[in-house]
């Protein structure tokens, strides 16, 4: 009996419904009081809530919502006018009560805190509970007992907000909100600690970081295009930013020390967010960009679960799992508290006194007369009358219970007041007074998602992104990115990651000319490069990169110049990894983190795009056997789809694609610098395939790079050499050209009977990929490798010099065969000068074999310099 005191105004409101279904609503403009005081009340969180005053116990606000400096002063007159009215109160002196309060700190003003300590405010809330949307650890104005719960979001406006679920993300760190300067603002500053402060200092010329005291009206959208949303304490301590955050998909950076975040049983906050303690906002850019893509990607699927929105929205009519469900929750937990509830004969531990009530008025019912019609409590004497409605709990209890509600979230109320009066609430039982039935509620239960119209599309429902802003990394400097994960139905199943090439949808960065060269013209830019963190990558693929190539050049630049390394490799050489052993582990971990943020174009092209490669060791480019056990060995240890092994075109290795290939591995064939051995390669690939044995050739692709500037950067020296008018004319002209009769070969070779008989079996074409495309002649035109070689069924590779270029002033159009007589003729005008293209091949290809063994072994020389000073060091 004496346990169903505890139960409050919630059950007592659904257990009342039936007996009201007349009552007469009276209009409430109600909110958040951060939000009051971020808008007029009047503009745009005129909401126009429904309370039903005769189902509440007293309404405390009659004349609107106040604002939190009021709240000490009311709380003490709540007691005073609750107490007064209702005597069943003293039996428990509040413990059998709840309040719902401003999104403060509990019953203090924070700003104000001491002054609310020395009126008695705190006695208080060792009895009653709080329900609160907001709560720090150890806080002395906060009730460890109450519950949290989040503030309120106008469900269907945010539902009015949402944009296309294919949406890409480009948005690394999104903020718009006060920074509290604390001379400017000394109550914001006291509640923001300076954390705020200390992001604007620190980030507010960072292009990673999209931070802005402006509040657009594209706010919505905008945290739907972002992959971090900044969440740090201020006001109180972020009005609805945290429920936001996880609404539309954007991983939560919680800011704030010893927070309690709201439901902590049915959301998981630390899988979900990322908590940045308040003294390491200075860190905040490597703190993030140094999460692992796969930790990024596990917390977007668990964002994309329906239940974590669901749980944070307060949507009518109620759902399952919904927070008001989870308040419900919260409270059955609580009806248990042993003796501690109750006071011992003689106790008493409210001593303050009441101060003027204040803005506190009786409240009346819609008529104009009191509701007033209570019964005798048992053992509590005779209840009055008062000028608030106290509800009857259930017709099984003796007992009567009565709420103050300090300030109405106006989604509780809505829930509570607005309900059908015949209709219980979803997974709600009808005898959801008793107990017994309330506990079960502990686990909440599956139900659609509060924006159950957007969910129902399809199997790939619920979205969430992953992309990044530009970052100013040595490694990169150039732009943002925007990939999106979709998941499958079930949550438990593999997660796919789509990549969209649309429009952006208004996003604050602009389309490029990557993507209309693979939307209009068929050819993918891909990106010559790689280094630590491989996250960097992320911007170039919201401009349009497709893929990555590297080399062993590539990876003695990265290593030999970066700390990124230094503790995997520290760990490599401690466990006795030999030298050559731990440059591979340093590879493959690169690899692997890069495959994983193209895997999304991969899937999206049915394997046919969103390639990341690898090459073989140099020292095998005269090694048929070594470097097809070699390829195999890279294929398993890297073990991701979308890897390219690289192999070089040497006459010793032309064998070596073929048994790659025909062994199901996926292969870039790489440094071809002429049109014989290019066609020697395709040879390589079609005999491959048809070797094999495979009755689905759809996963085995192979690109061939052929090199472009190198060729002209050999032939100009001789042109120059030979000193004719004719010849120096020829100059910058020799790479292009032979590039097209390339392109020529690769439409003659990839048709006819052979190749539709591959076909069949689901073979793809070898693409030719143009590779060396920056210009090494700085007279020439900085496009001069990416320009004039656009063709479908291409792919382009540039590294960072070509692609700021191209981006910055590219234009896009099929070019690669617009003047093939033209390229004939230059083709034979320099043999006509007694240059041999087999020559020049040939040099080529030897010194680009010996530049890359160089770069090999001078990496590995760097590494072994480390490892004798990591050995140096700990021998001291």
């Amino acid at each position: 009996m004496m346990k169903l005191w505890l139960w409050v105004f919630t059950i007592s409101l659904v257990s009342r419904i039936g007996a009201v279904p007349n009552a007469v609503p009276t209009e409430r403009i109600s909110g958040s009081a951060g939000d009051v005081l971020e808008d007029n009340p009047i503009g745009r969180l005129k909401v126009g809530l429904v309370l039903y005053s005769d189902l509440c116990t007293c309404d405390l606000t009659p004349n609107g919502l106040p604002l939190p400096f009021k709240s000490p002063r009311m709380m003490r007159s709540a007691i005073q006018l609750i107490s007064s009215n209702w005597p069943y109160w003293n039996r428990t002196e509040g413990a059998d009560h709840f309040f719902v309060v401003p999104h403060d700190f509990g019953a203090c003003f924070h700003y104000q805190e001491e002054k609310a300590i020395d009126r008695g405010i705190l006695p208080l809330l060792q009895r009653a509970t709080l329900v609160q949307t907001f709560g720090q650890k150890h806080h002395v104005c906060l009730n460890q007992g109450s519950i949290t719960i989040p503030p309120y979001c106008p469900p269907q406006k945010m539902k009015s907000h949402l944009i296309p679920p294919e949406t890409p993300r480009s948005i690394f760190v999104y903020f718009r909100g006060l920074f509290y300067d604390v001379n400017n603002d000394p109550e914001g500053g006291y509640y923001a600690r300076g954390a705020r402060a200390a992001v604007w200092e620190n980030f507010k010329n960072n292009a990673l970081f999209d931070i802005s005291t402006d509040h657009p009206t594209t706010y919505y959208e905008d945290m739907q295009r972002a992959i971090f949303c900044l969440c740090p304490l201020g006001w109180a301590p972020w009005s609805p930013r945290l429920v936001e955050a996880v609404v539309f998909g954007c991983i939560p950076v919680i800011i704030a020390d010893d927070i309690v975040l709201p439901f902590a049983d049915a959301i998981p906050w630390d899988e979900i967010g990322v908590f940045v303690d308040e003294k390491d906002v200075p860190n905040l850019d490597t703190i993030l960009t140094s999460i692992p893509p796969d930790t990024i990607l596990r917390k977007q699927r668990l964002l994309a679960n329906p239940s974590m929105k669901r749980a944070m929205m307060f949507p009518q009519p109620a759902q399952s799992g919904d927070a008001f469900h989870q308040i419900l929750n919260g409270l059955a937990r609580k009806l248990v508290q042993d003796g501690r509830i109750y006071l011992k004969p003689g106790e008493r531990i409210l001593n303050w006194t009441a101060g003027p009530v204040g803005d506190l008025k009786p409240c009346v019912s819609a008529t104009g007369r009191h509701n007033g019609n209570l019964k005798t409590a048992a053992g509590l004497g005779q209840t009055q009358t008062g000028t608030c409605n106290a509800i009857q709990l259930h017709s099984n209890s003796e007992a009567y219970i009565s709420s103050s509600a300090l300030i109405f979230i106006c989604s509780l109320i809505s829930h509570l007041c607005s309900l059908s009066s015949a209709v219980p609430l979803p997974s709600i039982p009808p005898s959801l007074a008793r107990m017994a039935s309330i506990s079960k509620l502990s686990t909440p239960i599956s139900a659609p998602s509060p924006f159950s119209s957007r969910n129902s599309r399809s199997s790939l429902s619920s979205n969430s992104f992953i992309a990044f802003r530009p970052s100013s990394d040595s490694c990169l400097n150039l732009f943002a990115s925007r990939l999106s994960v979709r998941r499958s139905s079930h949550l438990t199943g593999s997660l796919v990651v789509k990549c969209s090439q649309g429009d952006g949808n208004g996003i604050p960065t602009k389309r490029t000319v990557l993507h209309d060269l693979y939307e209009k013209e068929g050819q993918s830019p891909w990106y010559d490069n790689l280094c630590r963190p491989v996250t960097d990558l992320l911007p170039l693929i919201s401009k349009g990169v497709r893929g990555v190539t590297s080399n062993p050049a590539i990876f003695q630049k990265a290593i030999s110049s970066s700390n990124a390394y230094n503790d995997q490799f520290r760990e490599l050489v401690q466990s006795g990894k030999d030298i050559e052993s731990a440059y591979w582990e340093l590879v493959v971990k690169d690899i692997q983190d890069a495959c994983k943020l193209f895997e999304p174009i991969y899937d999206q092209t049915d394997a046919g795009d969103g390639y990341v490669s690898v090459e073989v060791s140099p020292k095998l480019a005269d090694d048929t056997e070594g470097t097809v056990e070699s390829a195999k060995w890279l294929h398993k240890v890297v073990s991701r789809p979308n890897v390219y092994i690289k192999i070089p075109a040497t006459a010793a290795c032309i064998p070596s694609i073929r048994d790659t290939i025909a062994n199901g591995i996926s292969v870039n064939v790489t440094l071809i610098f002429s049109v014989a051995r290019y066609e020697a390669v395709i040879d390589a690939y079609l005999d491959g395939l048809e070797a094999s044995g495979l009755s689905d050739l759809s996963r085995v692709t192979s690109v061939a790079s052929f090199f472009v500037s190198r060729v002209d950067s050999l032939i100009d020296k001789l042109l120059e050499k030979i000193g004719t008018p004719e010849a120096l004319d020829l100059r910058g002209k020799a790479a292009v050209a032979q590039a097209a009769l390339a392109y020529q070969l690769y439409q003659k070779k990839f048709s006819g009977p052979r190749w539709e008989a591959l076909v069949k079996k689901g073979a793809k074409k070898q693409r030719l990929l143009w590779a060396s495309t920056s210009v090494k002649n700085p007279a020439y035109l900085d496009t001069l490798y990416v320009g004039p070689l656009i063709g479908p069924d291409t792919v382009s590779t540039m590294p960072d010099q070509a692609l700021e270029a191209f981006i910055d002033h590219g234009t896009v159009s099929r070019t690669i065969d617009s003047n093939v007589s033209e390229a004939e003729g230059i083709y034979s005008a320099l043999e006509k000068l007694g240059i041999s293209w087999s020559e020049v091949g040939n040099q080529l290809e030897v010194e680009g074999v010996d530049s890359f063994k160089k770069s090999f072994d001078s990496l590995l020389n760097t590494l072994q310099d480390k490892a004798n000073s990591l050995k140096s060091a700990s021998s001291h």
